[in-house]
């Protein structure tokens, strides 16, 4: 896989998307995506800090039952001389 200059790759375990609240329901990835797309623009460090936020929000204190491994990678552009 090759990354174009801008372009990011965001990897994450089943814990994300597989994580409950007090309900019993899945944070799931249609809210996961859309957390990511709400923040395409930002920085990356800042969307795992929303996605982290938004997933904290969700479970409300009910505990944890998975791993929540999020990695992300952008390839900055090159800069000219």
């Amino acid at each position: 896989m090759t990354l174009s200059p801008g372009n990011s790759l965001i990897l994450y375990t089943d814990g994300v998307t597989e994580a409950t609240n007090n309900l019993g329901q899945f944070y799931g990835t249609n809210r996961f995506l859309s957390v990511i797309k709400e923040n395409i623009g930002n920085d990356i460090n800042s969307i795992i800090d929303k996605v982290e936020s938004d997933l904290s929000d969700f479970r409300n204190g009910a505990p944890y039952s998975d791993d929540t491994t999020i990695l992300a990678i952008r390839r900055i552009p090159l800069l000219a001389n």
